[in-house]
């Protein structure tokens, strides 16, 4: 499951371009954020998934195509904190540093 696009009200303002994976990153999800390669990362993030305890990655929207198996290797290297029920059937990682039976 992923919620996109996802806002988050930091400092008064919202702060878009963002989506939120619930049941990956840690066990109250991870939120990914756009990385202009031309400007830095918005710290706004950062502070805002530490203060929540959220994980948190950006992405460079130079990335290129879309290329599911890098992403699947990005979401097994998160780890799936989710219901076992929902898990997809391609997760092959971990869960809290143990392997998912």
């Amino acid at each position: 499951m992923l919620t996109a696009p996802f806002s988050i009200e930091v400092d008064g303002g919202s702060v878009m371009r963002i989506a939120f994976l619930p049941h990956f990153g840690g066990p109250k999800g991870m939120i990914i954020a756009a990385l202009d390669p031309q400007s830095s990362i918005d710290q706004r993030i950062v502070q805002f998934s530490r203060q929540n305890g959220l994980f948190y990655s950006f992405v460079s929207l130079n990335y290129g195509n879309y290329e599911r198996p890098k992403f699947i290797e990005a979401l097994e290297d998160w780890g799936y904190y989710g219901p076992q029920d929902k898990c997809p059937a391609w997760f092959n990682g971990g869960k809290g540093g143990q392997s998912l039976p």
